[in-house]
C-alpha cells in the first residue's frame, strides 16, 4: 500500500493538536496541584498556631482569664455606651439637620414669591413708565401747541389794539369833521333876520359862500382801506339873491385789501343829504332849522354805522375762537388743561 504524503502531514497535525491538548492538560493539572499544596500548607499552619494558642492556654491562670475578660466587658460596655451617645447625638443632628432644610425650603418659597412679585413689579412698573412718558410726551406737545396759540393769540391782540387803535383815531377825524361842517353851517344858517343888516351883512354871506364853494377834505383809513371824503360846494357859483344852497355829501369806498381781519362783509354807506331852502322877502335870506335836524340825523347815522361795522368784524373772530378742555389721568394726579384755539 502506497501512503500519500498528504495522509502524512494530516497526520502529523493530528498527533500535534493531541499534543498540544495534553500540554494544555497537564498544565491545568499542575495548577491544581500547586493549590492543593497551598491549601494543605496553610490548614497545616493553622492546625499547629491552634496547637501553640492551646499549650498557651493551659499553661496561663485563671485569675488571669477572669481579669481579661472583665477588662473586655468593661471596654465593651464603654463602646456601647459611646455608641448610644453617637446614635443620640446622630439622631439630635438629624432633627437639626430636618428644620434647617425645612426652613431652607421655606426661605427658598419665600424668595422665589418675592422674584415673582418683584418681577410683575418691574412689568408693571416698566409699563407705568412708559405710559407716563407718553402723558409727558403729549403734555410738551400740547405745551407748545399752547404756547403757539398764546404767541399767535398775542401777535393778533396787538393787530387787533392797532386796529382799535387807528379806527379810534379815524372817530375822531370824523367826529371832527362832523364838528367842523356843523359849525360851518350854523354859521351859515344864522344869517342877519332884519333887512336893516341884510345889505351889510350880503357881502359877508358871499364871502362865506365863496370860501364854502368847491371845499372839500378827505379823511382816508389805510388799515381799513376806507376813504371818507366830505365835500361842501354850493351847486351854483353865483347863487340868485337872497338864497343860500349848501350840498353836503359824504362818500366812503372801501378799497379791498389782503389783510384776513377784513374778511367780514363791511356796508358802504352812502348818506347824501341835500338841504335847499329859498325864502322870499325883500332882500331877506334865510334858512330854516331843518338843515341842523338833518346835520345831527347824518352824525347819529354814522355814529351806528361805525358800531355795526365793528359789531361785524368781532362777531366772526369769535366765532372762531374756541376753548377745549382735556383732561389727562396721570397715576395719581389728574391734569387739566384748557386751550383757547383761534382759528385762522
Amino acid at each position: 500500500m502506497s501512503i500519500s504524503i498528504e495522509q502524512v502531514l494530516a497526520d502529523a497535525k493530528r498527533l500535534v493538536e493531541r499534543l498540544r491538548s495534553h500540554d494544555t492538560a497537564a498544565d491545568a493539572l499542575i495548577q491544581q496541584t500547586t493549590g492543593l499544596n497551598k491549601r494543605i500548607e496553610t490548614m497545616t499552619e493553622f492546625q499547629e498556631e491552634i496547637e501553640e494558642m492551646n499549650n498557651i492556654a493551659r499553661h496561663r491562670p485563671r485569675t488571669a482569664l477572669i481579669l481579661g475578660i472583665q477588662r473586655e466587658n468593661r471596654q465593651i460596655r464603654q463602646l456601647q455606651e459611646e455608641n448610644a451617645e453617637l446614635v443620640a447625638s446622630l439622631k439630635q443632628h438629624q432633627a437639626a439637620l430636618d428644620l434647617i432644610m425645612s426652613s431652607y425650603r421655606e426661605q427658598i418659597t419665600r424668595i422665589r414669591s418675592a422674584h415673582k412679585s418683584e418681577q410683575d413689579l418691574l412689568e408693571k412698573h416698566s409699563h407705568e413708565t412708559q405710559e407716563s412718558s407718553q402723558y409727558i410726551q403729549k403734555i410738551l406737545e400740547m405745551a407748545a401747541v399752547m404756547q403757539r396759540a398764546a404767541t399767535s393769540d398775542e401777535s393778533y391782540c396787538f393787530q387787533m389794539e392797532e386796529m382799535v387803535s387807528k379806527l379810534e383815531y379815524e372817530n375822531q377825524g370824523l367826529r371832527e369833521l362832523l364838528r367842523i361842517t356843523k359849525s360851518v353851517a350854523k354859521s351859515v344858517v344864522s344869517g342877519p333876520s332884519s333887512p336893516q343888516s341884510a345889505q351889510s351883512d350880503d357881502s359877508s354871506s358871499k364871502e362865506q359862500t365863496s370860501i364854502l364853494h368847491n371845499r372839500t377834505v378827505i379823511l382816508s383809513s389805510p388799515t381799513l382801506g376806507i376813504s371818507n371824503k366830505v365835500e361842501i360846494k354850493s351847486p351854483d357859483p353865483e347863487p340868485q339873491e337872497g338864497a343860500v344852497v349848501i350840498s353836503e355829501k359824504v362818500q366812503t369806498s372801501v378799497e379791498a385789501q389782503g389783510d384776513h381781519s377784513s374778511k367780514a362783509s363791511r356796508p358802504n354807506p352812502v348818506d347824501e343829504v341835500d338841504t335847499r331852502e329859498e325864502s322870499g322877502g325883500s332882500g331877506g335870506t334865510r334858512v330854516g332849522g331843518g338843515g341842523t335836524l338833518d346835520l345831527m340825523a347824518q352824525e347819529e347815522e354814522v355814529n351806528s354805522e361805525t358800531r355795526n361795522r365793528r359789531l361785524l368784524r368781532v362777531q366772526p373772530l369769535m366765532q372762531k375762537v374756541q376753548t377745549k378742555t382735556i383732561t389727562m389721568a396721570l397715576g395719581r394726579w389728574v391734569v387739566v388743561l384748557v386751550v383757547v384755539v383761534v382759528e385762522q
